[in-house]
């Protein structure tokens, strides 16, 4: 659940007292997400929470985040993002995010190639165990049925054999992801034996995430909405589309934020027959709909520009007309706001 607003309030109140104290010392105001951090830190502590899941900012070795020693770390995948603030290559990317490591603390990752050679380095100086999806661990796709994914988990290391789970989670990302997860959780289970591979896989039939490859039905309109925001979220997006929904004809719904590879991404998402609806996310960092509309002209066969969301939306669905799919994606901050808008009328 999240935060209430009281609770949140009251703890705001207990961090601004240690901001005013530091500012009485001499140190600099911390930063917005320094006060959310510290705050999420606090509130676990005082509702005391067992197990958190610490998700880094930016990076890693100088993230809020980083003051933790976790009972695992956890190492996703490593791609271009941030590339402006944390090096500008892959190889510097994988450092800051290998920061995360701690010695003696076992790491779980799916990185691949230059990446996966920095955070063995960085594992092997901590003598900290690492386990790698596709080597120690992997899950393999199975079936999907428009709703949720089967698959097998397999781990020669953990003797485990083509373990079936189901995934209330669609995307071919989402297999990989879940093969991380599973394989921490079993880390997590020889240190504590209440949790168990029995309760993940009862939770992955079950969880939800708002935004992230999300199918929506409203009437005959299928939707697809996804928070796709970069070129890796791109072609995570565009792959689970070809692998899901082949054949059906799309309509887009997109906005992007100015400071993004705008053209990188459009090459991977968009196919000569697609029909675009562009529009301008809610950010100060947006770009406008007419320089996206320029931009995705000379890649379909039909785009449209509209600044307001709820008539870009409006727009959407009249050309879908419940007969192609759907889908919204970008960025973020459209993304949020207009599956809220689906969801009212949906109720």
């Amino acid at each position: 659940q999240n935060i209430s607003e009281e609770d949140f309030a009251e703890g705001i109140t207990v961090i601004r007292e240690k901001i005013d104290q530091m500012l009485a010392e001499g140190d600099e105001c911390p930063t917005q997400f320094e006060v959310l951090t510290a705050l999420g830190f606090y509130y676990f502590a005082k509702c005391q929470v067992e197990y958190a899941v610490i998700e880094v900012g930016l990076g890693g070795t100088l993230d809020s985040t980083n003051v933790i020693t976790p009972e695992v770390s956890v190492i996703t995948n490593v791609t271009m993002e941030h590339a402006d603030k944390l090096g500008g290559t892959l190889r510097s990317i994988a450092e800051n995010k290998a920061g995360i490591i701690k010695d003696g603390v076992p790491v779980v990752t799916a990185a691949k190639g230059e990446p996966l050679k920095v955070i063995r380095e960085t594992a092997e100086a901590k003598n900290a165990d690492i386990f790698v999806e596709g080597e120690d661990f992997s899950s393999t796709f199975l079936s999907c049925d428009g709703h949720t994914q089967k698959l097998e988990f397999s781990s020669e290391l953990l003797g485990i054999e083509k373990k079936p789970y189901e995934l209330h989670l669609l995307g071919r990302h989402q297999v990989e992801n879940s093969a991380v997860a599973l394989m921490t959780i079993r880390l997590l289970h020889n240190i504590d034996e209440r949790i168990t591979m029995q309760t993940v896989t009862e939770a992955l039939r079950l969880v939800s995430w708002p935004a992230r490859f999300e199918h929506l039905e409203l009437g005959a309109q299928q939707i697809i909405i996804d928070g796709a925001h970069n070129p890796a979220g791109m072609q995570a997006l565009r792959g689970s589309l070809d692998d899901i929904f082949p054949a059906e004809e799309r309509v887009l719904l997109l906005g992007i934020l100015k400071d993004k590879d705008i053209d990188t991404m459009l090459d991977i998402l968009l196919r000569p027959n697609d029909t675009v609806v562009v529009t301008r996310p809610q950010s100060e960092r947006a770009d406008s709909a007419d320089d996206l509309l320029r931009r995705v002209a000379p890649a379909v066969q039909h785009v449209e520009a509209f600044s307001d969301n709820e008539e870009a939306l409006d727009r959407a669905l009249e050309l879908a007309n419940g007969e192609k799919l759907l889908v919204i994606a970008g960025s973020l901050y459209l993304v949020g706001g207009v599956r809220q808008m689906l969801l009212k009328r949906k109720e």
